[in-house]
């Protein structure tokens, strides 16, 4: 089933972390919860390597042996900064990018 936009930000809004187990190109869910203030626990691969920080925005995992326990595991030991998160994910916005690309 799909969600709309409205459940989608409830969902994040109302989580404690971003479980992110699947290959992405770019790694935006991860951004979608940073602007929420979400944690990311993301597969270490993919475009999770560009837009999760690790300590900082979330945690990796391993795909095989229990990584994914073992993430979720980390990510409850950490205390995380919401701010901090989002900051970094409003440096992956439109704004952001609008501005930048002004700055030639």
């Amino acid at each position: 089933r799909t969600l709309t936009d409205a459940q989608l930000r409830w969902v994040y809004a109302h989580s404690a972390a971003l479980v992110a187990a699947s290959f992405e190109d770019f790694g935006l869910t991860p951004l979608e919860a940073g602007a929420f203030g979400k944690p990311t626990i993301a597969l270490g691969s993919g475009g999770y390597l560009d837009t999760v920080v690790p300590g900082v925005t979330g945690v990796f995992f391993r795909a095989h042996g229990g990584g994914d326990a073992q993430g979720v595991e980390d990510a409850q030991r950490h205390t995380w900064s919401a701010e901090a998160i989002r900051e970094h994910a409003d440096r992956f916005s439109m704004a952001a990018f609008i501005g930048a690309s002004g700055q030639r």
